[in-house]
């Protein structure tokens, strides 16, 4: 009974260790997978963290180009009024120009119809 209670012993230990042997194969598969996982994971999580940087960083810029396009926009506004005023303004100098021309031009006619009469009136009283 010894010997057959041995065999049946070594049987059972053979059984034991092969199964020992593929559960132990199995979990180093499966922690070799899981540490590659993890580190998948942990890039995964400094990528998003980046993404997240960068997009705040994108977003302040964005405020800051909305906040000058505004002040941008206020000025060309505040420039397109100036030259507006000084269109009427030119406009206005011209009309004056204009009128003052007008004058001038008269007053040398009336000069030379004076001088005409002068010389006439000379020359009558000459002769």
């Amino acid at each position: 009974m010894a010997f057959s209670s041995s065999s049946l012993n070594s049987s059972s230990d053979h059984k034991v260790s092969s199964c020992s042997k593929a559960c132990s194969k199995a979990y180093c598969q499966l922690q070799t997978q899981y540490d590659k996982l993890t580190e998948i994971f942990r890039k995964s999580q400094f990528d998003v963290i980046s993404y997240q940087t960068g997009l705040e960083s994108v977003e302040a810029r964005l405020l800051v180009y909305k906040q000058n396009k505004s002040v941008l926009e206020e000025s060309i506004k505040l420039l397109n009024i100036e030259v507006k005023l000084r269109d009427i303004a030119l406009t206005t100098l011209r009309q004056k120009l204009d009128t003052i021309e007008k004058e001038r031009d008269d007053l040398n006619m009336k000069l030379e119809k004076f001088q005409t009469s002068s010389k006439r009136l000379t020359n009558l009283l000459a002769s």
